[in-house]
């Protein structure tokens, strides 16, 4: 269940707004089931619009990162018809290998485009 958590954030971040600049970053680690997509999908659309990016990591193995593949790119609700405001969430599936390598890769997935979803957010007038 993604939903509660994406929700939880999005108050902790408003009640924390109060005019300052601040940005999150949440991770959810998953083992690939998610039994709300519907509850998912809305509450990431809303937090399109607030200054976070998430970022999903599929721990071990299973055939389950298939569905969660969607949450790289503009998440879009077919249900509802909507679709997130900005590009701001991001699938990465880390196995259990241990390796120095290994770990800087994760790493290197984790951070990549933080910068540009930051940049973006703060550049869109509407959301400042």
């Amino acid at each position: 269940y993604y939903a509660p958590v994406i929700q939880n954030t999005l108050k902790v971040i408003e009640q924390n707004a109060s005019g300052k600049r601040l940005y999150s970053v949440l991770i959810i680690l998953t083992d690939g089931t998610n039994n709300d997509m519907n509850d998912t999908l809305a509450a990431l659309i809303k937090a399109s619009e607030k200054p976070i990016s998430i970022i999903f990591i599929g721990i071990g193995n299973t055939d389950s990162w298939e569905g969660l593949k969607i949450f790289n790119g503009y998440v879009r609700d077919p249900f509802r018809k909507e679709q997130a405001k900005r590009l701001f969430t991001k699938f990465i599936h880390f196995d259990d290998r241990n390796s120095d390598e290994h770990d800087l890769k994760l790493v290197k997935d984790v951070l990549e485009g933080l910068p540009a979803q930051i940049k973006l957010y703060y550049e869109w007038g509407v959301f400042s």
